[in-house]
């Protein structure tokens, strides 16, 4: 049986202006440096802030969106040695969680060339934090 399902799309703004408020939570989101609809999201609840980016390079504006946040799951697609742009290098990762004070990573997005390095050891050298390399089923309390 098919049935009549009607979609509501309603399209935010690139910044985010305001917050959105929702269930046990805040929703907020800011640009992403990658293309020019790119955006990264910040969800902050009573136990913390969660702040999630697709592909993305430095920028100011993903550094104030995970200002303080507890968990920041973050691409480090590439080596320093080839940064494309767009794309994050573990320097990359280490400065932007370093800038924004945030007290965990979570690296995700990872290319061949970057899966051959220590990225623990590589983002550490820039960032104090705990860093951890999303894999299958990982889990942990934000």
């Amino acid at each position: 049986m098919a049935g009549d399902y009607a979609t509501l799309v309603s399209e935010l703004p690139h910044e985010c202006r305001s917050p959105i408020d929702l269930a046990g939570c805040r929703l907020s989101w800011a640009p992403a440096e990658h293309r020019s609809e790119s955006i990264a999201y910040r969800l902050d609840a009573e136990g913390g802030a969660l702040v999630y980016t697709g592909d993305t390079d430095y920028s100011r504006s993903l550094v104030e969106l995970a200002r303080g946040a507890d968990t920041l799951l973050i691409e480090c697609s590439f080596p320093a040695e080839v940064h494309v742009p767009g794309h994050l290098t573990p320097e990359g990762v280490a400065r932007i969680a370093s800038e924004a004070g945030v007290r965990r990573v979570v690296l995700t997005h990872i290319y061949p060339a970057a899966d051959e390095l220590n990225l623990v050891t590589e983002v550490g050298r820039g960032f104090e934090g705990e860093i951890l390399v999303a894999e299958d089923g990982l889990a942990f309390e934000v």
